[in-house]
């Protein structure tokens, strides 16, 4: 009786000091003016699939054979949508970026995209591709959720994105696409991330599983009348790692999976944000003339309530 009860406490133990599930926040959604960093591994079939569940250890360090093979380190900088030469195209988006990724050659190797981030959490509304085998435009209907401004433990969403992308491929052909994207998000499990420059806790993991379906039409003579081509439809598996009051961006690391969920295709992992140095007066409040001289000044991140000392400078 007396070995039972230590190993009930001894399991009781390793509950009571375990992590708690975090809640992820809107507001830790990526900040304008603010460029993040994200290391690329495209060599499939290295990279671990994540395990799922409470108070997990997740090691993704060059020591455990994770991130061996750095492809490359794109800069993705978040922007207000009308300093971009393709606003116009998407007048809902609240913010957007310029993103370049090492598929070169590729349909999406590099282009702007552009956002939504509101009330009910961040969408995307499109994107423009500027430098591919095929130019193209690509404007939702139906917006496509990414995050909500709360996430919990095991909760899901239900998302159905419909858009409709144009291009002009390698031959002079213009083509038309329309599509539906249908995909499943889950919180899936909790606990710490390990990657090559440090160690974080509180990290939520999303699952998310995707089946996409495009039809294509091609105008074959230039004058406008697009005929149908063919259909093409795919499925894909993703794992989100998100933390809150972590750089200028919740997402610390990606990874992008078969869709037997047995091989990682690509990954990338986010690094540090430098925000630069803050300078200038400070007053107590807009009514004051008198500046503050001595003391501490703190820059909160966009959109904050000023509670959860998600403070970017101080």
């Amino acid at each position: 009786m007396k070995k039972t009860l230590l190993l009930f406490v001894f399991a009781f133990s390793l509950i009571s000091f375990g992590q708690n599930a975090p809640i992820l926040e809107g507001t830790y959604l990526p900040v304008r003016n603010t460029t993040v960093r994200q290391v690329w591994d495209t060599t499939q079939n290295v990279m671990m699939i994540p395990t799922i569940g409470p108070n997990q250890v997740w090691d993704y360090t060059q020591t455990n054979g994770q991130f061996i093979n750095i492809v490359d380190t794109f800069s993705v900088k978040t922007v207000d949508p009308a300093s971009t030469p393709y606003a116009q195209y998407f007048p809902n988006a609240t913010h957007a970026g310029f993103l370049r990724t090492p598929f070169t050659g590729f349909i999406a190797d590099s282009n702007y995209t552009y956002w939504e981030i509101n009330e009910n959490g961040m969408f995307s509304v499109g994107n423009f591709n500027t430098s591919s085998i095929i130019d193209s435009t690509m404007i939702y209907s139906n917006k496509e959720y990414y995050s909500p401004q709360y996430f919990t433990y095991q909760d899901i969403i239900y998302d159905t994105a419909v858009y409709v992308g144009n291009a002009k491929n390698m031959f002079g052909y213009k083509a038309k696409i329309r599509g539906k994207k249908i995909k499943t998000m889950t919180y899936v499990g909790y606990g710490t991330l390990k990657l090559p420059y440090g160690t974080f806790n509180d990290v939520a993991l999303i699952r998310e599983n995707r089946t996409q379906l495009d039809s294509i039409f091609v105008d074959l003579l230039n004058n406008g009348n697009y005929v149908f081509l063919t259909t093409n439809s795919g499925t894909s598996k993703g794992y989100f790692f998100a933390r809150n009051n972590t750089f200028a961006t919740n997402f610390l690391m990606y990874i992008h999976a078969n869709p037997a969920n047995t091989i990682v295709e690509y990954a990338w992992y986010t690094l540090p944000t430098d925000i630069g140095t803050l300078s200038g007066i400070v007053y107590t409040d807009e009514s004051e003339a008198i500046a503050v001289t001595d003391g501490e000044m703190y820059l909160y991140r966009e959109n904050s309530n000023f509670t959860k000392n998600d403070i970017l400078a101080k």
